[in-house]
């Protein structure tokens, strides 16, 4: 290979080319990758619409193939049908919010996490919340 073919290969060609190089892998656009953790399972002490005790939830294992900072956007995905007090999820644009939840059921949690302009497919977390019955005992 002559040096002008050389100078060509590794400085101009990804100007020319740059599916083949930076934010492409086999021409296919490298995404962050977004990892909600795994599902969790807890029990209210008491009666769930009186457990104001804040549980975590946990995107740091979340990450970017080109090793960009990321940005994170959590959403309640769905609640329980009978919940009489709802769901409150705090700090949803950060890696490690809380959430409170009044009412024993499932709920699912969404995260999606962006780099730059590129944006990664939702992860999603289902949390389980049991109640505590008079007995001592979990339902």
């Amino acid at each position: 290979m002559n040096k002008q073919a050389k100078l060509f290969a590794i400085f101009l060609a990804p100007l020319f080319f740059p599916s083949c190089y930076g934010e492409y892998d086999n021409g296919a656009r490298l995404l962050p990758i977004a990892d909600a953790g795994s599902d969790l399972k807890f029990v209210c002490p008491a009666l769930c619409k009186d457990y104001n005790q804040p549980q975590p939830l946990d995107g740091s294992a979340s990450r970017d193939p080109l090793g960009e900072e990321l940005a994170y956007k959590w959403n309640i995905v769905s609640k329980p049908e009978k919940t009489n007090f709802g769901v409150a999820l705090r700090n949803p644009e950060t890696e490690q919010p809380f959430f409170t939840v009044h009412s024993a059921g499932e709920y699912v949690f969404s995260l999606v996490v962006t780099a730059g302009d590129r944006e990664s497919e939702p992860d999603y977390v289902t949390v389980t919340v049991v109640e505590n019955s008079a007995d001592g005992s979990s339902d």
